[in-house]
């Protein structure tokens, strides 16, 4: 089965808190579509990484949705890389943001389905969350 981590899914502001030097920029913009991604449990959240490096965090909502379906996934990669900026926050949160603009993935999701409608919810498209 496949779905896709989309942007309802990710944390959009988690590569903004970190400034332009930090390794997470570079590793996104090292990302292409194809390009292969770890999802996986680190201290309590889900994080997505490449080479040991964390590119995104899960939303609560998505974390909820798969944090006991993590030994499922077979394979994560990379569909589409999207460009956040500052100012599509609202106000009160463009402060937290250390640089203007930063890069969130959408990933898509192979995995193995597990019996008793214990597989992640689907929308018409197919995915957990929008594109």
């Amino acid at each position: 089965q496949y779905c896709f981590l989309g942007l309802k899914d990710i944390d959009l502001g988690y590569a903004g808190s970190f400034t332009a030097q930090a390794p997470i920029h570079r590793s996104l913009a090292e990302l292409s579509t194809g390009s292969a991604v770890t999802v996986k449990h680190q201290n309590k959240a889900i994080v997505i990484t490449t080479n040991d490096t964390i590119i995104a965090v899960l939303s609560k909502q998505a974390q909820l949705q798969w944090q006991n379906k993590i030994d499922s996934i077979q394979s994560a990669r990379i569909i589409a890389m999207v460009i956040r900026y500052q100012t599509d926050s609202d106000a009160e949160y463009q402060s937290r943001y250390k640089v203007e603009q930063w890069e969130v993935p959408v990933i898509e999701i192979e995995y193995q389905t597990r019996e008793q409608n214990n597989t992640p919810a689907h929308n018409q498209y197919g995915s957990i969350g929008e594109v």
